[in-house]
């Protein structure tokens, strides 16, 4: 499953009719630069990672249950139709709310390792730095869905799902 994805995102950023630019220029205007967009598009596309060592974190007795959960919800909203920005209408650019959605509960994942003291490898040191940078462009580009998305996490986490259940009603 994860392979699959791996290989449909790489294959869909690299789509030359892709209009993932157009979209992305639509919301902000001449920010969106290159560079900007690449940033988005990188981390689209590192969501079958995320989601395999969010995994294979979740194995450690040091991850509370309810952060176990939230994978398998992250799981959820990436595969359901209707999210925020469906794939099917949004082509490439429909996996960005996706993507924010699964950062942020990869990045509670390996901020609860680091409270519990345990050493993140550099790959995870150097995710928490970039995607603390990242959360603000997200922002920028999905200003409701970012707020929706963050908000659907954050009451994952305290055991909240009903803004979960909400968006697919």
């Amino acid at each position: 499953m994860l392979k699959a994805l791996d290989e449909r995102l790489k294959r869909l950023s690299k789509d030359p009719n892709d209009d993932f630019h157009s979209r992305v220029r639509a919301r902000i205007g001449k920010k969106a630069t290159r560079l900007f967009e690449q940033r988005l598009k990188n981390l689209i596309c590192l969501m079958p990672q995320l989601l395999f060592r969010g995994l294979e974190h979740c194995r450690r007795d040091e991850i509370p249950a309810e952060i176990k959960r939230s994978i398998g919800f992250a799981l959820t909203y990436l595969y359901h139709p209707d999210d925020f920005l469906p794939e099917k209408n949004n082509e490439f650019f429909g996996y960005l709310d996706d993507a924010y959605c699964i950062a942020l509960v990869y990045e509670k994942v390996l901020k609860t390792l680091r409270k519990a003291r345990l050493k993140l490898s550099p790959a995870d040191e150097d995710f928490l730095k970039q995607f603390s940078l990242m959360k603000k462009s997200i922002r920028i580009v999905i200003p409701d869905e970012g707020k929706a998305i963050g908000e659907m996490v954050g009451g994952m986490f305290k055991g909240d799902h009903s803004s979960f259940h909400a968006i697919f009603r």
